[in-house]
């Protein structure tokens, strides 16, 4: 069951990647292939290290979103200062204010990695206090030609 889901992420990325043909040389298919081939297998002696990578982009993350840490957000996406503005806010109207973070679980394929925490936000309504719980995904890889983890995709789910 593990396989099959990794699987279907592995085809949801690629999916998601290749979208319509365009009118450039290189259709977004062309393009999708291009990156998987950049990719490599991510090796089961190696995942120690990968987990590393995603625990720090997920502590990134949490601590940007927690206490609108625009400099904890800035260490895995670039973002301008007035859109992360928006985006805390964003989240935090929708989901409430961040309270807690606990590791789930993962699922993998050879090529991408698929980590999940459970965050745990609260928000008052009127005299009573809402807990509400969203998980939270990070994908990550491994790039060939560096040698390297890189960051997929992430957010809340």
């Amino acid at each position: 069951m593990k396989f099959l889901k990794s699987g279907l992420v592995a085809l949801a990325v690629i999916g998601l990647l290749s979208g319509c043909k365009s009118t450039e040389k290189k259709t977004n298919l062309d393009k999708a292939k291009e990156i998987k081939a950049g990719l490599a297998n991510i090796l089961k002696e190696e995942k120690a290290e990968a987990r590393k990578f995603a625990d720090a982009q997920a502590k990134n993350y949490y601590k940007a979103l927690k206490d609108k840490d625009y400099e904890a957000f800035c260490k895995s996406k670039k973002l301008s200062k007035k859109e992360f503005d928006k985006w805390h806010k964003a989240v935090t109207q929708m989901y409430g204010k961040l309270e807690s973070e606990k590791y789930i679980s993962s699922i993998s394929n050879p090529l991408v990695i698929r980590y999940m925490w459970r965050w745990t936000f609260t928000r008052k309504v009127k005299d009573k206090t809402i807990t509400r719980e969203a998980l939270y995904n990070v994908f990550i890889a491994k790039d060939k030609s560096k040698n390297k983890y890189i960051l997929i995709t992430t957010g809340l789910q």
